[in-house]
């Protein structure tokens, strides 16, 4: 996944081994840092984010400011979501709709994944059987 700020490309990692940075960074599991995405602080946003660049030192300053000076704050928070589904659903969209069958969400939810992963949206129905 790239993330663009200020015309310049940062390519966000999305393998175990950035999850694991995310994780040891705020001490928490993935699950839950991003069940209290709400609630974090602007600055941890950014962290994920920069942590998903995996660049260091003046690199990583660089990046960080950018983003301060060129990002409100829906922008960054469309950003961690997008990286968030990212880092999930990192695979082909073959994979990623295989993965998505095996979760044990309502199909509402699976069609909101759909939807930020670009996947085809799988017809509903409700308990009437009208489409939703």
């Amino acid at each position: 996944m790239y993330l663009e700020v200020d015309e310049q490309q940062f390519e966000l990692h999305s393998k175990l081994g950035v999850a694991k940075k995310i994780e040891k960074r705020f001490k928490s599991t993935i699950g839950q840092i991003f069940g209290k995405l709400d609630v974090a602080e602007i600055d941890e946003l950014i962290d994920i984010l920069a942590i998903a660049t995996q660049k260091e030192g003046e690199e990583l300053k660089e990046f960080k400011n950018l983003v301060i000076d060129n990002f409100d704050y829906g922008d960054l928070n469309i950003a961690v979501q997008d990286y968030i589904i990212e880092l999930q659903f990192s695979g082909t969209p073959e994979q990623n709709e295989k993965k998505l069958q095996k979760l044990q969400l309502p199909e509402n939810q699976k069609n909101e994944i759909r939807k930020a992963l670009g996947l085809p949206v799988h017809k509903t129905e409700d308990s009437t059987g009208n489409e939703l």
